[in-house]
């Protein structure tokens, strides 16, 4: 009778102990399931923030110096027309200049994937904006240092 009661404990704690395994295995599985999921929640946002910030960098820098160019273009063709042979060829030179810069930003863009004027702190490149702007043909004279 003893053994008889000491097997039906036995078997109910074996019982009970198996299915704690079955819980902590289907607990696991969905465990690993939510971080699958939320690595690829978070995968997804860093690429959008990533765009974002790609749009971002392509706007402030290619966009804006490209507009630069179709302006620095009209002023020239409007040059050519009063036939202002040296104002036409300044301009052309500032257009030359625009454009090899916005050239070489696209492939330092491309190439670093970040904004090539964040390679070097704020108050650098500010200053170094500062003095290609500056340094470009028929400006000088124009701007006071």
């Amino acid at each position: 009778m003893l053994g008889t009661v000491f097997a039906v404990i036995m078997a109910s704690s074996y019982r009970a102990m198996y299915q704690d395994v079955l819980r902590y295995q289907r607990t696991l599985t969905a465990l690993e399931n939510t971080r699958s999921e939320l690595a690829r929640t978070e995968r997804a946002a860093g690429q959008a923030t990533e765009r974002e910030r790609l749009a971002r960098e392509i706007h402030d820098t290619l966009a804006q110096g490209l507009s630069s160019i179709v302006l620095m273009s009209r002023a020239a063709r409007s040059s050519l027309s009063e036939d202002d042979v040296r104002r036409t060829d300044e301009r052309l030179g500032t257009i030359e200049t625009a454009a090899s810069e916005n050239l070489a930003e696209a492939r330092r863009f491309v190439h670093n994937l970040s904004s090539p004027a964040l390679a070097v702190p704020l108050a650098d490149a500010l200053r170094q904006l500062c003095e290609r702007t500056l340094n470009r043909p028929g400006l000088a004279g124009r701007i006071s240092r």
